[in-house]
């Protein structure tokens, strides 16, 4: 089943950090009022076996003064999930939903080392972009 995740639960929370889990090389635990935060702020697409959580991904959206984009973050498959088509279709609800608040543009950055995920965005339509991305540590 796939949904916009609407509220949390305890389960959720430890979904969620599983998959953190699976995805980075330094995991850090995000507490419950960070999920809430970003339910309440952004959304997050899920994809379920039963009640658990085996995927997700979430959509930010930008109004800045020049047009309103979009940004996907953290398309997470659970290991014993991958090579199923669940990133696939909840890329296609993040772009729906993209189009639906008037993004013109979705981004997304990827790690060099993410072959697979950047088959699956190309796949989709995505493209890599002529750019530099820039980031401060706090």
């Amino acid at each position: 089943m796939y949904e916009r995740l609407e509220r949390l639960s305890d389960q959720a929370v430890d979904d969620l950090n599983k998959l953190i889990a699976q995805l980075s090389r330094h995991p850090k635990v995000m507490r419950r009022e960070h999920f809430q935060r970003l339910l309440d702020e952004q959304a997050l697409f899920v994809a379920r076996d039963g009640e658990r959580i085996v995927g997700c991904v979430e959509v930010a959206v930008d109004v800045v003064p020049s047009k309103v984009k979009g940004w996907l973050e953290e398309l997470m498959v659970d290991d014993d999930y991958r090579g199923r088509g669940i990133a696939r279709v909840l890329v296609r609800m993040a772009v729906d939903y993209a189009r639906q608040e008037g993004c013109v543009h979705l981004n997304l950055t990827s790690g060099g080392d993410r072959g697979t995920a950047h088959a699956v965005y190309e796949a989709l339509g995505f493209y890599q972009r002529d750019s530099s991305v820039y980031r401060l540590d706090l």
